[in-house]
């Protein structure tokens, strides 16, 4: 699951970076697209630290 996560903001990181955008609209939702799995462990993992 963590390799996962970790590949998957690597994968958005990577887009970000090295694709030359002309519109910032595209990266602006990439990189909130890259940050799903981080917020999706911090909502489920809250619960286990009740």
């Amino acid at each position: 699951m963590v390799l996962g996560q970790a590949a998957w903001a690597m994968l958005c990181a990577l887009l970000i970076t090295q694709v030359p955008w002309t519109q910032r609209t595209f990266s602006l939702a990439l990189f909130w697209v890259g940050m799903v799995p981080t917020v999706a462990t911090l909502w489920f993992d809250r619960k286990k630290t009740r």
